[in-house]
């Protein structure tokens, strides 16, 4: 079975504190707060009512996403998982040809263009 993970950002486990529709398991072990278990993914309101982050894994090492920018676009590129839920990527602009590191969230990656 698929499930989908996810980062307590805020606060500990706690009854109401959490979605319980198509929760899984919690771990305390993961995390300043622990990590939940889904078998379906959270909408984006949930992950914001809640305070929480899409958690990293190895498979995103080597993923790619590319955002408008001014008259051009910035691209992304993971390049290693710096903690449960951010990102250190590449990122350069198309116009400028100019690279730099930075590191983002899991739910900046993810997702930024999917709200609307």
């Amino acid at each position: 079975m698929k499930t989908f993970k996810y980062i307590m950002l805020r606060r500990p486990f706690s009854i109401g504190c959490q979605p319980i529709d198509n929760f899984v398991s919690y771990d305390e072990n993961i995390g300043r707060h622990g990590s939940l278990e889904y078998s379906e993914p959270l909408s984006i309101e949930t992950l914001e009512q809640y305070e929480l982050a899409i958690m990293a894994d190895d498979s995103m090492i080597g993923m790619e996403q590319t955002v408008p920018f001014g008259s051009g676009e910035l691209h992304f590129y993971v390049e290693a998982i710096e903690e449960h839920y951010k990102l250190r990527c590449l990122k350069t602009h198309s116009q400028l040809n100019k690279s730099q590191e930075c590191i983002v969230t899991t739910n900046q990656f993810f997702l930024k263009n999917k709200k609307n």
